[in-house]
């Protein structure tokens, strides 16, 4: 009977074992995909009808949520200031067609 327990009390320290590496993939999975769909998604910048716009352009074949604009860039490099003091965040920035 004590052996029996030994062998299930390792059974059980392996199987969390392999679960908790399996969890760890799948995020290392995730990862990866998250940091390719972001190499996609590109931000323009120009005047239109004499009024500086900013252009979030979403690539890839997945929506892009929580979209933040940290900086913009005019010419020649110079910081644009946002609209009302920060950059308007981007709920969702779908693919593009």
């Amino acid at each position: 009977m004590v052996v029996a327990l030994a062998i299930a009390r390792r059974g059980a320290r392996d199987s969390a074992r392999i679960a908790e590496q399996g969890a760890r993939e799948v995020e290392a999975r995730e990862r990866r995909r998250q940091r390719a769909v972001a190499m996609l998604v590109r931000g323009e910048f120009g005047l239109f009808q004499g009024i500086d716009q900013v252009a979030v352009i979403n690539s890839s074949s997945s929506p892009v949520v929580e979209v933040q604009i940290e900086e913009v860039k005019g010419y020649p490099l110079v910081p644009v200031e946002p609209p009302s003091g920060r950059w308007p965040v981007r709920p969702v920035v779908s693919p593009r067609d």
